[in-house]
């Protein structure tokens, strides 16, 4: 990997998204993407249409965006402007379920300046013409809400609140419900895209809130070594930069408040009736080199209070609970350390069962051997693993328990490698996708890079080879039209994906700001509502 060219794109791409990179993906596949990709001054490819299924013809997007700019101020250009909507509508679900995929996606964020007339609106058509019949929507990113400023019930700033303290939106303004209101209008499923277990910069600020994050065996929170001035960053400001790895606050799964709090948010946007909710960064942070794995106990993120309680009440002896406190805290476990936990219980029996070994001790383990002592090691290694894996699936069944009982799609995000493992060692994500429930739809980040696209396509057979009873949305990334970042065109992309696995009906592509990056620009920048374009 060429790192300085990494470093140079990331630059290039942070300078157009100073909140931070959407999704917490762009940094990541900046970084995977392999030489440097030829990219605007501000950071984004050149705006190309290329070949979209299922698109509007030229003619009638230029027709429907004048219509929609003039339909602000005149009745009759609205009713226009809504029945040609309506029949785009119409279309593009005829289309969509004759042209693969059957559901083609594309993730959106949004700004404060899409409440403005037409703005969003304009978004959409956007979305809508290039053949998208599914939009997922930025809702709960960077400890951030997609929720009113005067209807938030979450611990959490709204995305709104600066914009309405300086007068430019109404604090009852509901962005989030309009996005859906006005997608679902379009033939668009419109779901929520929410971070799950990194809540913010801003909620490690939370006085109340320090026993929820997550602690590693060096008594450290996921931004103990990040590179921010805190004082610059504090009361909210850290979600106008763009933080690394090292900046993404990690809370404990384990945690009853942290559960608890993401529910209220997931409860509360689920109240603006979407089709369903993406979870992203249902994992651990990956602070240690992605080319590390993770050895040795102290790099669990398992110390925080409930996580650790957690762990030594699942097991079943004092001795077990014992020993395991003695292997987390020093990170092995001797054979004084085996007879001495047996000091004050000699009649207790330690029976271990792992592989081809099998332990049981009772009385002093004077004649201990060393693959006796070994497999002591193995299995409290393999216990902690086990138990951070868990946390993160309990994490997940429980804040996806109120969209799967509204009978909304559940989704979950994440990287192909996210759970793997390689002698004895693990991903520093340690992120089990495939293992959660199988009712949930599986949407894997497949960004790998080759000259022919067959390596994306490797990457998705895999998950879907784990995946016999789920759902498989692979997500990719690029643009129409243009290689960008290492990626060959979408074009390409799906063209190789079509013929390796006919069989999906799902597929989305990262990132509406690559296709439209005067859109993005503008709207960041709060001006405009977008003017016709080819």
């Amino acid at each position: 990997m060429d790192r300085q060219c990494n470093d140079t794109n990331r630059k290039l791409v942070s300078q157009q998204h100073p909140h931070r990179p959407i999704g917490g993906a762009l940094l990541v596949l900046m970084a995977l993407a392999a030489g440097c990709a030829a990219i605007a001054s501000d950071g984004l490819p050149q705006r190309v249409w290329g070949q979209p299924t299922c698109a509007v013809p030229v003619n009638e997007r230029r027709h429907k965006d004048e219509l929609r700019q003039v339909s602000i101020d005149d009745e009759s250009a609205a009713t226009a402007y809504n029945q040609l909507v309506s029949d785009h509508a119409d279309r593009l679900e005829d289309c969509r379920r004759d042209t693969w995929p059957q559901q083609q996606a594309i993730w959106l964020r949004l700004y404060p300046h899409d409440a403005q007339p037409g703005v969003l609106a304009d978004v959409l058509d956007r979305v809508v013409n290039r053949g998208y019949n599914q939009v997922y929507i930025e809702v709960f990113y960077e400890g951030r809400v997609m929720l009113p400023v005067a209807d938030n019930p979450t611990v959490w700033r709204s995305v709104l609140e600066e914009a309405v303290a300086a007068g430019e939106v109404d604090e009852e303004y509901d962005l989030w419900a309009e996005a859906v209101r006005q997608g679902q209008a379009r033939g668009l499923d419109v779901h929520g895209w929410m971070f799950a277990l990194n809540f913010g910069w801003a909620y490690g600020e939370l006085s109340d809130r320090q026993d929820v994050l997550a602690v590693n065996g060096e008594g450290e929170t996921s931004i103990s070594n990040a590179e921010w001035d805190a004082d610059e960053v504090s009361d909210g400001r850290a979600f106008y930069s763009d933080p690394s790895e090292l900046e993404h606050l990690f809370v404990d799964p384990y945690n009853d408040t942290a559960r608890a709090d993401l529910v209220t948010a997931v409860d509360a946007l689920l109240e603006r009736d979407p089709d369903g909710m993406l979870f992203d960064y249902i994992r651990y942070p990956t602070v240690y080199l992605q080319d590390t794995l993770i050895t040795e106990p102290q790099q669990l993120w398992i110390y925080s209070p409930a996580s650790r309680q957690a762990l030594l009440e699942g097991l079943e002896s004092d001795r077990e609970r014992s020993l395991m406190e003695t292997y987390i805290d020093s990170g092995t476990v001797t054979e004084d350390d085996v007879r001495d936990s047996l000091a004050d219980r000699p009649d207790e029996v330690l029976s271990v069962e792992m592989q081809h070994f099998s332990v049981e001790q009772q009385g002093w383990a004077d004649d201990l051997t060393s693959a006796e002592l070994e497999l002591y090691q193995h299995y409290f290694w393999e216990l902690a693993t086990d138990h951070a894996y868990r946390g993160v699936l309990e994490f997940a069944d429980e804040v996806a328990r109120p969209v799967d009982e509204r009978d909304l799609a559940v989704s979950t995000v994440f990287f192909p490698q996210g759970n793997q493992s390689e002698e004895g060692g693990f991903d520093a994500r340690m992120q089990p996708w495939d293992r959660f429930a199988p009712q949930f739809e599986r949407h894997p980040m497949s960004y790998a890079v080759c000259d022919d696209g067959s390596c994306v396509a490797e990457q998705i057979q895999e998950v879907v080879n784990q995946s016999p009873e789920s759902r498989v949305c692979p997500i990719l990334a690029g643009t129409w039209g243009q290689d960008f970042g290492g990626h060959l065109a979408l074009e390409d992309q799906m063209s190789v994906l079509q013929s390796a696995l006919p069989n999906l009906d799902c597929v989305s592509h990262f990132v509406y700001a690559w296709m439209e990056p005067d859109s993005d620009r503008d709207r960041k920048a709060g001006i405009g509502v977008g003017e016709a374009r080819p």
